[in-house]
């Protein structure tokens, strides 16, 4: 199978993802996110997915969700749409919660890659970035 053919098989299974309100499939999941967050791919689709499968039950998801965050950041060199900040922030605001490491991992990425201090990061739900 071509590359691009390898591609588009990811893209169009991902498009599925963002349809269907199943979970069940959760290996396959994690392997769509961590293929479109680790290759310049779809920005805004691996942004729609990390939305939604960071605040999933599943834990499994919602620490490939929040670890991608951190992929797209180093691969796209953008910043995640304020939904996902906003997400991030509650979590990191609980120093109990279970994933508070992988989210302090996510900031350090945006403080590398994109330059914003971590400081402005956890002061997001407070309006401490534009």
């Amino acid at each position: 199978m071509s590359k691009q053919l390898e591609i588009d098989e990811i893209i169009s299974e991902a498009q599925q993802l963002l349809l269907e309100d199943s979970q069940s499939e959760s290996e396959k999941i994690k392997d769509i996110l961590l293929a479109l967050s680790m290759n310049e791919i779809d920005f805004e689709l691996i942004q729609n997915l990390c939305l939604k499968y960071i605040r999933s039950s599943n834990d499994l998801l919602r620490f490939i969700a929040i670890i991608s965050v951190g992929h797209v950041v180093r691969v796209y060199h953008k910043q995640v749409c304020r939904s996902i900040l906003n997400t991030l922030c509650k979590i990191y605001s609980d120093h109990s919660d279970p994933f508070w490491g992988a989210v302090d991992d996510v900031y350090d990425d945006m403080e590398v890659y994109l330059m914003i201090p971590k400081k402005e990061l956890m002061e997001w739900d407070q309006g401490g970035i534009a």
